[in-house]
């Protein structure tokens, strides 16, 4: 194909010279990449660096509008500009081995398909187990997923109100309940960086901190037990197994990482925050540009 049909978008957040790598080897399967900046009044280095790269499109409203908004804003971009798909990446995550034509193969061989996403490799984690090339799934992380525009447009976009944490969820399960799927493609992969994983010894077990700053806590809370409340009766295994896992995080966080107190108090926010209905943003006095 002369023209890919398929454009990219990486959401930015003070980023590192890392990011730049991480761009440069799938630039060329694209026919534009969008860098969405949500660092509030940025200044940085590789921020200029990005935009003397002629197939990159810097965009910043000048503030941090959370995760939903940029992938709305990116995807509305790329949908003016006639592509069918938009490859929406981290700043943080890269392809070993680059090569799009398989998953856009995968995402125009079934309407149905919302998002083709890899096979997240997350540093210090455990490996995924796949099987066959490639399988329908439930959710997926936003990064490295090949999104199909049409269906995107179809279901309205992103949730906007919850700014960060389960986004990609709420839109996978969103996109289920209409009938679209999600199909991951086996035979490529993601490196994806999540938190600040370090492995820590448990008696006869190694577990896994994410150590995620205070903020993350709050939306975390906040967004995941909304969804459960919207979506706990069609998806109850998917729940019941993703309690299991914020209840496991919540002991990581009191057991191993560092600011326990003001990280109990998000969390305690965040309960607080759904029982009131209120999906305002925290304010900047709450850490809400921390990483």
């Amino acid at each position: 194909m002369n023209t890919p049909p398929c454009a990219a978008g990486v959401i930015l957040f003070h980023p590192r010279c890392s990011m730049i790598q991480n761009m440069n080897p799938f630039l060329f399967e694209v026919g534009i990449m969008y860098a969405f900046d949500n660092s509030p009044k940025s200044k940085n280095e590789y921020i200029e660096e990005l935009k003397r790269v002629k197939k990159i499109e810097y965009v910043t409203l000048g503030r941090n509008v959370g995760i939903a908004k940029a992938l709305n804003e990116i995807a509305k971009m790329a949908l003016l500009k006639g592509y069918q798909y938009l490859l929406t990446m981290d700043q943080d995550s890269y392809f070993p081995v680059p090569n799009l034509v398989p998953m856009i193969s995968l995402a125009m061989s079934d309407s149905r398909i919302g998002i083709v996403s890899p096979v997240h490799l997350v540093k210090n984690d455990l490996t995924e187990k796949v099987f066959g090339d490639s399988e329908e799934i439930l959710t997926t992380m936003t990064s490295g997923n090949l999104l199909n525009l049409e269906v995107w447009n179809n279901l309205g976009g992103f949730d906007e109100k919850l700014f960060i944490d389960y986004v990609d969820h709420e839109y996978c399960l969103r996109m289920k309940k209409n009938g679209y799927k999600v199909v991951r493609a086996n035979r490529i992969t993601l490196e994806h960086t999540v938190g600040e994983l370090k492995p820590r010894k448990f008696l006869f077990w190694t577990v896994r901190p994410t150590n995620h700053s205070p903020f993350r806590l709050f939306y975390q809370t906040r967004n995941r037990f909304y969804l459960k409340k919207i979506y706990g009766k069609d998806f109850p295994e998917f729940f019941k197994k993703d309690s299991v896992s914020y209840w496991r995080g919540i002991v990581k966080v009191l057991l191993y990482e560092n600011f326990k107190i003001k990280k109990f108090r998000m969390v305690l926010k965040g309960f607080l925050a759904l029982w009131r209905d209120d999906f305002n943003e925290l304010s900047s006095n709450d850490g809400v540009h921390g990483e």
